[in-house]
Formats: C-alpha cells, sequence, structure tokens
C-alpha cells in the first residue's frame, strides 16, 4: 500500500494525526523526487564529467 492509500485510509477512519503525519512524509518524498528529477536532467544535458566537477 502506497502512502496516498494510507493517507485516505487514516482519513477513512478519522485518524487525523496519522493522515497530517502520512501528508507530511508524501510531501517530503515529492521534494526528494522532485530535486532528483532536476538532477538527473542536469545530468543528461551537461554530461557527467561537466556534471561532476559542478558538485565537487
Amino acid at each position: 500500500m502506497g502512502l496516498n492509500q494510507w493517507a485516505e485510509t487514516a482519513s477513512n477512519e478519522h485518524d487525523a494525526t496519522t493522515r497530517i503525519l502520512i501528508e507530511e512524509i508524501l510531501a517530503d518524498e515529492e521534494e526528494h523526487l522532485s530535486w532528483l528529477e532536476q538532477e538527473l536532467n542536469l545530468l543528461e544535458k551537461l554530461g557527467e564529467p561537466l556534471y561532476l566537477s559542478k558538485r565537487m
């Protein structure tokens, strides 16, 4: 079961505290995914040597 499903289950069970915590975790994970997608896009555009030189 994914985080969205867990949040929905918590909501259906009227467990606001758990729902809020799960939604915060989900938002954090979405930020991580966005960052990773941006980094992969940069890696693809710049090439590995230049990308790595910018990260050092």
